[in-house]
């Protein structure tokens, strides 16, 4: 699990929050970079990878229930995001979905 591994999906998980969401976890190792622009763009990448994966077949197969728009994606973060990655709080996917984004500390991972 890292930025740094950006074709990858670190985590899924149901959410116990939403009936039928899903929650897609990527967690940040703390070595992934300290170059902000470098990890803005690893955000980016790996962000993409989770897009194709809600927009696939695979994941309509494995949650055929589940909508785009109840997808959460959690940034665990072991930095706190930088100005740049903080404004993106969400990843429009056509004129009816969105996706969610939402950045916590990397010690908030559930259990």
């Amino acid at each position: 699990m890292s930025f740094r591994d950006t074709d990858a999906i670190d985590i899924v998980v149901d959410s116990p929050e939403r009936e039928n969401g899903v929650d897609l976890l990527i967690v940040e190792s703390p070595g992934d970079s300290s170059d902000e622009t470098e990890r803005y763009q690893l955000l980016i990448e790996k962000l993409q990878t989770y897009v194709n994966y809600v927009t696939s077949q695979d994941f309509s197969q494995s949650f055929p229930e589940t909508q785009p728009s109840n997808v959460v994606i959690r940034v665990y973060y072991a930095t706190p995001p930088n100005a740049q990655m903080a404004d993106i709080m969400d990843i429009e996917l056509d004129h009816i979905n969105r996706i969610s984004v939402v950045y916590q500390d990397v010690n908030e991972i559930p259990e």
